[in-house]
Parts: structure tokens; sequence; C-alpha cells
């Protein structure tokens, strides 16, 4: 499953996307596709230790801790996606 859902990521982003997973865990997804993508992704997740923990293990993506729906954005995003987020709200 894993492995399907990261390649129709993939299929979907481009070289130069500013891309942000909603609810990016400990950066599993955001890992696999940083290399493809000219500036690091970013990801955000409301768990204070999911986000502590993902800073640890992966360099190279940005993390951000807050709720999607009312942190302040700095950049405008290409592209947008959300993996098993809706079993948590």
């Amino acid at each position: 499953m894993f492995n399907k859902t990261l390649n129709d990521i993939i299929s979907y982003i481009k070289y130069d996307d500013n891309v942000l997973e909603i609810g990016c865990g400990t950066g599993r997804y955001l890992n696999g596709i940083k290399r493809l993508l000219k500036d690091e992704p970013h990801g955000i997740d409301i768990s204070f230790n999911t986000i502590e923990k993902y800073t640890k293990s992966h360099k190279g993506i940005i993390p951000i801790y807050g709720d999607f729906l009312t942190h302040p954005f700095e950049i405008k995003y290409d592209f947008i996606y959300a993996i098993t987020v809706l079993e948590y709200i």
C-alpha cells in the first residue's frame, strides 16, 4: 500500500512544486518524495510528539506543528495532499 500511494503522489508532483502534506505523521511519504523536489517539502501535523520524532528522523523536510485549518502559512503550495487523516477527525 505504501509504495502504491507513494508512486501515486510522485506521478502528480513536479520538480519545482512547493509540496505540503497534511497530517504528515513521521514524514514517511515526504521522505520518499524529497529527492524529487527542488525545495524541501513541508509537512504539518497537530501532534507535537509526532513532529518531534519526525524532526529527529528526517533531514531535508520542513516540519510544521499546528492545525492546517488555522495555521498562517507563509508560502503558497502547488501540491497539497493528505493520507490517513480522515480517520483521526
